[in-house]
């Protein structure tokens, strides 16, 4: 290991990038045990100095999948949702009601993380769906069967990677974000071959899509969410990095072209995982319509994403038709149904 941590802690001048085998042979020492403590935190924190290449963050990842319990499925219209797994300390969580929303237009969608993730420790996608009724403790092969038949899964780290889930008081110990944070959003447990991924900085709108190509990834799209979730904000335009036909382009991504501009108050629910349970149901059995355009928006970019619509302005007639006709009320009460079967 020391080897590795003196190719990027050396310094500004003396430090040099991995190549992917060097990251896969690093990261696979730190998984397998093979390196100590006090190295595995020099080499993260010197990696978080020095920001990851696409070719390190891919490498780090095969290392992190030799470790993985796959969620074996159909991926026809399949789209990995990798939010950040520290969760929200400030706002909403719309990417579980946009997920309905998504799967009852067509889409097929797999969620992943773990509540009590450090550093941040906020409220987590795996709080909001087991409020909703979603099950949120399945084995991968239960994972499997479950989204077979309603469209929409989720699974938390310690059941498809357990290793993962190992270094967690450690990750409370280092107290800051390491390329932990970064990977475990990039394994894609079900092997989709397209994922949307949630950042907190710009910067890592590129090399997150990079690495996203590198892993097989055959369409994806990076945003810069809300607390670096895949949620983005109707009230104003962000980027995207999208991978699509092997390039990563950055584009903007402006609701007000969809005709889907406002200004929702995304505060509501922050922090309680049962105040933003609430209001996830109440949109989607249509008790509450003022969030609408937020979760269509949200919903376009997965349908579209997931390939079943060729653009997003016919992605918002899918996601638009899915919530108000009560289509999305269905897949809930279906995944509802399902958990208790």
């Amino acid at each position: 290991m020391k080897r590795y941590i003196g190719i990027v802690g050396r310094g500004h001048n003396r430090s040099r990038d991995m190549t992917r085998e060097e990251a896969r042979e690093a990261m696979g020492l730190i998984l397998s045990g093979k390196s100590s403590w006090a190295q595995t935190g020099a080499f993260l924190l010197a990696m978080r100095m020095k920001g990851e290449t696409p070719e390190e963050l891919a490498g780090f990842t095969d290392a992190l999948r030799e470790h993985i319990r796959p969620v074996k499925v159909d991926t026809t219209h399949l789209l990995d949702i990798a939010n950040s797994y520290d969760g929200k300390t400030k706002g909403l969580h719309i990417s579980p009601i946009a997920g309905f929303v998504a799967a009852g237009a067509g889409a097929r969608l797999v969620f992943h993380g773990e509540r009590g993730t450090p550093p941040k420790c906020g409220t987590s996608v795996e709080e909001v769906f087991e409020g909703m009724g979603v099950p949120v403790g399945y084995e991968a092969d239960e994972a499997a069967e479950f989204l077979s038949r309603t469209g929409l899964c989720y699974i938390a780290s310690s059941k498809y990677c357990p290793r993962l889930h190992e270094f967690r008081q450690f990750r409370e110990d280092i107290g800051l974000r390491v390329s932990f944070s970064v990977i475990e959003k990039l394994v894609n447990p079900a092997g989709a071959k397209s994922s949307l991924v949630g950042v907190f900085h710009g910067p890592y709108l590129e090399s997150n899509a990079g690495a996203m190509r590198l892993l097989g990834c055959e369409r994806g799209g990076v945003v810069q969410g809300q607390g670096g979730s895949v949620d983005v904000p109707n009230d104003r335009a962000v980027r995207l990095a999208e991978l699509k036909d092997g390039q990563v382009v950055i584009r903007k991504l402006d609701p007000a072209e969809l005709d889907l501009g406002g200004t929702p108050d995304l505060s509501e629910g922050a922090g309680d995982p049962k105040l933003n349970r609430d209001i996830a149901v109440d949109i989607l059995i249509r008790r509450r319509k003022d969030m609408d355009d937020v979760v269509i928006y949200n919903a376009s970019l997965m349908i579209y994403l997931a390939g079943v619509s060729p653009t997003l302005e016919e992605a918002v007639d899918k996601a638009r038709h899915s919530l108000e006709s009560g289509v999305a009320q269905n897949a809930l009460e279906s995944a509802r149904s399902a958990s208790a079967a």
